[in-house]
């Protein structure tokens, strides 16, 4: 039987022991870098269909890889790599029963999966870690907006801009009902961008 609730603290600690790891102290964080110092060969395809945004393919033979659409802005890729990266982290171990490939698409962002969800929150923990966010609003100029705020610190760390105003409203820096009142936090935590 599948598990059934999302390891939140674990999670968080698994993306922070990366970044301390890989000793990120600096913003964007080199997620493909780390991607690599972990063992994975990544891949930029530009002939992925455009409702994959990209895969974990586990092999004995060929080793891991994750594959990311190129066809994707710079900023879905980075997070759907961080994503990947999760996967390889938190789920399946070095345990390779055959080969087995996780794909990243529209239905991850759904909140069905709990796997999907550990995933999606690990990739935000690593790429968006709360000492860096901190660091980045410290030294933003107060006078911004919360909107120029969320668009200079997505930029900044490359990332979209729902992902950061989703973080940001997750770290308590933002109200999600100033941006706009139609707007609300999708169910699954940070979807997929």
């Amino acid at each position: 039987m599948r598990r059934q609730i999302v390891r939140s603290d674990f999670v968080k600690r698994e993306a922070e022991r990366m970044l301390m790891k890989h000793r990120v102290t600096a913003y964007p964080v080199p997620v493909e870098f780390i991607a690599e110092r972990e063992g994975l060969r990544v891949y930029h395809d530009p002939n992925l269909s455009d409702d994959i945004s990209g895969f974990l393919y586990r092999s004995h033979d060929l080793g891991d890889v994750v594959v990311v659409n190129l066809q994707h802005h710079p900023t879905r890729r980075r997070f759907t790599l961080a994503h990947e990266l999760a996967h390889f982290v938190l789920h399946d171990g070095q345990n390779y029963v055959s080969e087995k490939v996780r794909f990243r698409n529209s239905l991850t962002s759904t909140g069905a999966d709990v796997e999907e969800v550990e995933a999606n929150q690990w990739a935000a923990e690593l790429l968006m870690p709360p000492h860096l966010i901190d660091k980045a609003i410290a030294a933003a100029e107060r006078y911004l907006t919360d909107d120029l705020l969320v668009k200079n610190l997505a930029r900044d760390f490359g990332v979209s801009p729902l992902a950061m105003r989703i973080r940001l409203m997750a770290l308590g820096y933002v109200d999600g009902n100033l941006f706009d009142e139609e707007w609300s936090p999708p169910d699954a935590a940070y979807p997929n961008f």
